[in-house]
């Protein structure tokens, strides 16, 4: 795992000095196309958080030689705009309420105010040069469009999700196009609203996701072409909660709207210092996770993945923002932009717009101690400390745009030995773009390969650097040229856009052609020792080419992130570097991991198992890229084969059989780009490209395996018989031999069984103590209470191995009773909560005594092993029958005492135990109505998401949830025998819940952790 050490100063290394430890190979020749897009689309993905009609552009300007900013920043840098929320919020809140539809927006004062901004923008003809560099992503905010009864200013609300989308529909229309400005080809249908509603509301998801689903239908009846998309959530954290997000959220919307989304809508945000100064990153390995996950999901759900619109990007430096402007804070920001643009430019077919979170001035963004907007692309000139003047000038953010001004082109081929060394290039006429940037958190030497194929001589290399200059505490954009370069030296965190002059025109006339697949299995637990497995199909492959297996995963620190990988059969090595940090200071690990697999392994259907030596987490993606090369690639860091092996050595079958034999390469990781299999006797077996062989008649037939240039050879022997013998088991070996299982956890053990084509590979397994351990017919292990056990796994034949297991207490086992009430109404049934910890499945027991110690109630429920809320339901009935309720009489001296014993058990096999005294039964304040009988609410505890089972319910029910000093949360009616309650808007706690009719009421204690 990669470390970081503190920032350095930058210098360009020349030829003669010490040789760099990273290599970018370079094919300038070589066309690099992605699904059949080859190119830089600038419109797409360079741009600014900007409309042509700001007033920002014009307003207070004293610019000097940037008299038309317009002119001098997006002609003269070649940016285009991308995004604009604020003319549609301001104006539905000028917009007339329709008087015979109450909730919708009035048609015709929506025209009029359309005709009058269409007019006025015709009017202003400076702005139409302009209109091919507006590109625009669209977007309602909050409030008031989202329909929770919040008010325009016109004193009118959205009545539901079809009135908020039949506004923005009409308002595309009569406010765009014919002689206004061009009409947006993007629209979000809200900003950020999961998090302004749910994580800091009280909506659940699937009312956002709903509203989603009706604003949608709506805007499309007013408006069809137009692209629609969503959620635009402000945080993509999948993996928290152990993937509970991506559930809860993502998921759920894919799963809900996705049908009606033309893209999914993202905002990505490193955060460069945090709140405690650490750094909660994505560039790197987390983002590609990221956007490896929702591809992945999109493909099974949709059979295609839909692109994304990237309407906000950047870093951030959350102690920072409400502080007067420095140059240092606009380093946080645009550190990460370039990298995260790489990022994109990987996947340019489904980027439909990337827009770093950059302002022109955002006057209307001024704090209320007079600071201005933190994320501006223009400051006033005293706002830097020494100078004098209230113009405007370019904040350091300009430089981002400045590295970027001249890349374009055609894609071509790149590679770089370290993935953290990003790297892209384009060929334009004679000149060819590289651009590099360093995840490193100290500067890094590169050294740079062109692999020219035409003898095109290279005239000179202006390199542009951006890095941060420790001294002035400052971004500084350094640009040198020379006449050759054969390393480079990129500073700490940043960035470099190298433009090669070559003698003449580049040829680019071979091609790269990349595809990514993926497999039928998404979301997966990871189990200890589990061969969890994969299948990608359709591959089409090709006579040249090089392969590449992407495995997502979020895993828990310290756990593995290599883990034992078989690709096809074979065992491949997962590299032990990766793109980006290795993210201490995040809750857990999310990245993706790229793993080079012998390009001649590559079948159209391909199996892959992916086997952790520990738990936890998950697997969450699994793609496969596949590069198919016109010509092979010189790539510095290439292992030559030195031997080809092919099992078994022999083999017999029938007529009309087949039989896959099975390659292998040494070293493993060797370049072989395909595999030629011949027979020497075609009249009595024929083999194909993948190594299959078919038996047509008696005889005997050799198959080699050989490389491409024949140089490197294997073979097997096929004897073709009227009945071949059955192949006996030689061995059978299991893992792992010895292995220590905390009660609860789970353990898969595996087997290998000699020789690979044994007729029968079946194993029996058994557990020598299924009270310590249990084994299923699969081989998953099971621990259920401490000691130690033995399994066995046996093969055809009777040929046996033994793992000895040692299952330990993952956990200590007790209770704690602070959660025990010291107050009851007088009641035949009470719900009550225990703290436990249980080293094995056990039972949590709670007694109610009376003064005299007399049993009064019970309850008890069982528990798995760990830690936890439990919560039992004691039952008070007669001694006498054990069935007829009863109600303690009203008094102090009660006791509540819990127990954690043997699961069905008595007290003698009692385990530990806490007791509350002094309990007082009060006098009952309502009886329980009929209809309120049978409640179930479950799970409880839980994180929120509430299932509310009412099954004598025949009419309605009010529900009222009150924190513990009475003050109420949540209020709504209850009318369906079965109901979810989404209270994951609340913080962890203990509430009260209770449900009210006109006969009665009952109350419950909810804990959510």
């Amino acid at each position: 795992m990669m470390k970081k050490w503190i920032l350095l100063g930058w210098w360009v290394l020349l030829g003669g000095m010490a040789s760099a430890q990273i290599t970018v190979d370079i094919h300038p020749n070589f066309r690099h196309s992605v699904a059949g897009v080859d190119s830089f689309n600038r419109k797409r993905m360079v741009k600014i958080h900007a409309d042509q009609v700001e007033p920002d552009w014009d307003t207070g300007n004293n610019f000097g030689y940037n008299a038309d900013l317009r002119d001098t920043f997006l002609n003269g840098l070649d940016v285009y705009m991308g995004r604009n929320t604020g003319p549609i919020s301001w104006h539905v809140n000028q917009v007339a309420e329709d008087p015979a539809r109450p909730g919708f927006a009035d048609p015709a004062d929506i025209a009029a105010r359309g005709e009058a901004v269409r007019n006025e923008y015709a009017s202003r003809t400076n702005l139409h040069p302009y209109e091919a560099r507006n590109e625009l992503v669209i977007a309602a905010q909050q409030t008031p469009f989202f329909p929770d009864g919040t008010q325009t200013r016109q004193g009118w609300a959205f009545a539901n999700g079809t009135a908020t989308g039949e506004f923005m529909g009409r308002y595309i229309n009569e406010f765009h196009g014919r002689n206004g400005p061009p009409e947006p080809p993007l629209v979000e249908i809200m900003n950020e609203p999961v998090y302004m509603f749910v994580t800091r509301g009280t909506h659940t998801p699937a009312e956002v996701f709903n509203f989603h689903n009706e604003a949608a239908d709506a805007i499309r009846a007013q408006n069809p072409r137009v692209l629609i998309g969503g959620y635009t959530t402000a945080f993509p954290n999948f993996e928290e909660n152990n993937f509970q997000r991506w559930h809860q959220r993502w998921k759920l919307f894919m799963d809900m709207s996705g049908s009606r989304m033309d893209f999914w809508s993202i905002h990505l945000y490193d955060f460069n210092r945090s709140w405690s100064n650490s750094m909660l990153l994505r560039r790197g390995s987390n983002l590609e996770a990221t956007f490896d996950m929702l591809e992945h999901y999109s493909y099974l759900s949709f059979n295609e993945v839909k692109p994304f619109v990237i309407s906000e990007y950047g870093g951030r430096a959350l102690p920072l923002e409400a502080d007067p402007w420095t140059p240092l804070r606009d380093w946080f920001s645009m550190k990460s932009m370039t990298s995260m643009l790489l990022s994109f430019s990987e996947r340019p077919q489904l980027i439909l717009s990337a827009i770093p979170f950059i302002i022109v001035k955002a006057e209307w963004g001024r704090q209320a101690d007079g600071d201005p907007y933190p994320w501006r692309l223009m400051r006033q000139n005293n706002e830097l400390p020494g100078q004098t003047g209230n113009h405007w000038v370019y904040t350091e953010m300009v430089k981002f745009y400045q590295l970027w001004s001249e890349v374009k082109g055609t894609r071509i081929d790149t590679r770089s030995t370290d993935p953290d060394i990003q790297c892209n290039a384009y060929a334009q006429g004679n000149t060819l773009y590289v651009v590099l940037n360093n995840l490193y958190f100290q500067p890094a030497t590169v050294n740079l390969k062109v692999h020219e194929l035409y003898g095109n001589s290279i005239q000179q290399i202006r390199v542009k650097h951006l890095h941060f200059d420790q001294a002035r505490q400052a971004p500084v954009l350094e640009e040198k040229v020379f006449n050759s370069l054969e390393h480079i030296t990129i500073g700490a965190e940043g960035s470099a856009v190298l433009a090669y002059t070559f003698a003449s025109e580049l040829e680019v006339n071979q091609q790269v052609e990349e595809h990514k697949y993926f497999a039928r299995e998404h979301l997966t637990p990871i189990i200890t020792n589990a061969a969890h497995e994969f299948h990608i199909d359709g591959v089409q492959r090709s006579k040249y080419g090089e392969a590449v297996l992407r495995l997502g995963m979020g895993r828990p620190h310290q756990t593995s992130l290599q883990p034992l990988v078989m690709f096809n059969g074979h065992e491949i090595e997962v590299p032990s570097n990766y793109m980006g940090y290795d993210q201490g200071p995040r809750a857990s690990w999310f990245g993706v991991i790229e793993i080079p697999l012998p390009f001649a392994l590559l079948k159209p259907s391909n199996r892959i198992t992916v086997q952790f030596p520990d738990k936890g987490g998950h697997i969450s993606s699994m793609a496969l890229r596949v590069y198919r090369q016109s010509q092979p690639l010189n790539r510095t860091d290439a292992v030559a084969a030195t031997q080809l092996e092919l099992a078994p050595a022999s083999k017999q079958l029938e007529p009309g059989q087949s039989y896959t034999f099975l390659p292998a390469i040494v070293p493993s990781g060797a370049t072989v780009h395909h595999f030629v299999w011949t027979s020497d006797n075609e009249a009595v077996a024929v083999v194909d490209s993948l190594g299959t062989v078919t038996a047509l008649t008696l005889g005997q037939a050799t198959i080699t395996l050989s490389d491409p240039d024949g140089i490197l050879t294997a073979s097997s022997s096929v004897e073709v018989v009227e009945q071949a013998a059955a192949v006996e088991v030689s061995s059978i070996d299991i893992s792992p031999p010895f292995f220590t299982l905390g009660t609860g956890e789970q353990l898969s053990m595996q087997a290998r069984i000699l020789p690979i084509d044994a007729s029968d590979q079946s194993v029996s397994w058994s557990s020598s103590d299924s009270t310590i351990a249990t084994i299923d017919e699969h081989g998953l292990v099971q621990g259920i209470a401490p000691g130690q056990v033995s399994i066995v796994g046996i093969a055809a034949g009777g040929l046996s191995d033994t793992s000895q297991i040692e299952v330990v207490a993952a956990y200590q086992t007790f209770l704690k009773c602070h959660l025990l009430p010291t107050e009851l109404p007088s009641d035949t049934e009470y719900e009550v909560q225990v703290e436990y910890s249980a080293a094995q499945r056990l039972d949590v027991a709670v007694e109610l005594k009376d003064p005299h110690d007399n049993w009064v109630g019970e309850g008890r429920v069982t528990v798995e092993p760990g830690q936890g809320i439990a919560t039992i339901n004691i039952r008070n009935v007669s001694t006498q029958d054990w069935t007829t309720p009863v109600y303690p009489t009203p008094g102090t001296g009660y006791a509540l005492r819990a127990w954690i014993r043997r699961v069905g058990g008595d007290w003698t096999t009692n385990m530990g135990g806490c007791s509350v005294f002094d309990v007082t039964i009060t006098q009952p304040t309502a009886r329980t109505d009929a209809a309120l009988a049978g409640l179930r609410l479950y799970p409880n505890p839980g994180s929120g998401r509430l299932m509310l089972e009412l099954p004598a319910l025949q009419g309605q029910a009010q529900l009222r949830v009150f924190d513990l000093m009475g003050r109420p949360l949540l209020q709504q009616p209850i009318q369906q025998t079965t109901s979810a309650i989404n209270l994951q808007h609340l913080p962890k706690g203990m509430y009260l819940l209770g449900l009210y009719t006109a006969e009665g009421s009952i109350t419950k204690r909810i804990i959510l952790q």
